[in-house]
């Protein structure tokens, strides 16, 4: 854009003395001066459109103006203050995202879960990972005959529940009369189930009654600290309580089944 500078001082020759040649105006002054006034003219933007060219200066709008003023790089900037806690970030005049607390990776696994913390942004402004427990939290363990036995299992800190089913078969006995009853003992972490299985025989051609599928026993345990414990089945004794012991067929239990399952 071309800036006007007037040529000829025009108003200078009025004091010149008559006669003097300078103090006509030639054609050439003002075909000069109006060539120039062209040339400036027509190097100008339009206010409908154009290009500036070298330093423009205008004034400054207020913070947050929302009008069609032009912004200067002093409201640019102030502007570009306003981002700070936003988590963007200007520089070199590109809007970056800010980096946060959170280490760049994956998170999760087979054996971890991801714990991730959204602001009200919903950006993730924490993450890390929780073991998952693999370790089994129930136990079945069955016997099919009076002799003692014993597993070891994996118990985990907390409250376990013992649970003693009987698994006796039915039992051929000779046809006499008799009720017996049989104890046997089922140990876990110090905690003992006594349990109990009563058998009768009413005469007469047939079975010995059984208690299979009832549960006979059931006791807590409390591990306080995780490890391998040592499940122990006793063997059990039976007890004639009506009928001739000399003479009546007093029936074992043929088995047990325990079930081992975490409380809490």
């Amino acid at each position: 854009m071309t800036d006007y500078t007037k040529l000829t001082d025009f108003a200078s020759k009025d004091a010149l003395p008559t006669g003097n040649a300078l103090k006509k105006v030639k054609g050439t002054e003002i075909d000069d001066e109006f060539n120039a006034i062209a040339t400036a003219v027509a190097t100008k933007i339009d206010k409908t459109g154009g290009t500036f060219s070298g330093t423009v200066s205008g004034p400054t709008p207020s913070a947050n103006d929302n009008s069609q003023k032009l912004a200067t790089t002093a409201y640019v900037q102030t502007e570009i203050g306003q981002l700070g806690g936003t988590g963007l970030s200007v520089s070199s005049g590109v809007v970056n995202l800010d980096d946060t607390a959170v280490t760049a990776g994956s998170y999760g696994s087979a054996t971890e879960i991801p714990a991730i913390t959204v602001d009200a942004q919903g950006r993730i402004t924490a993450a890390s990972t929780n073991a998952l427990d693999t370790n089994p939290t129930s136990y079945n363990f069955a016997v099919t005959d009076n002799s003692t036995a014993t597993r070891d299992i994996y118990l985990t800190a907390g409250d376990w529940q013992i649970i003693v089913t009987s698994a006796a078969s039915v039992y051929d006995v000779l046809p006499q009369q008799y009720t017996a009853d049989h104890e046997r003992d089922v140990t876990l972490n110090g905690t003992t189930v006594s349990t109990s299985i009563n058998f009768q025989r009413s005469g007469g051609a047939g079975h010995g009654y059984t208690q299979t599928g009832t549960d006979i026993g059931v006791a807590t345990t409390t591990v306080s600290t995780a490890g391998t414990f040592t499940l122990s089945i006793a063997a059990g004794t039976s007890t004639l309580t009506t009928g001739d012991p000399d003479t009546e067929v007093i029936p074992d239990s043929k088995g047990l089944k325990v079930t081992v399952e975490k409380l809490s």
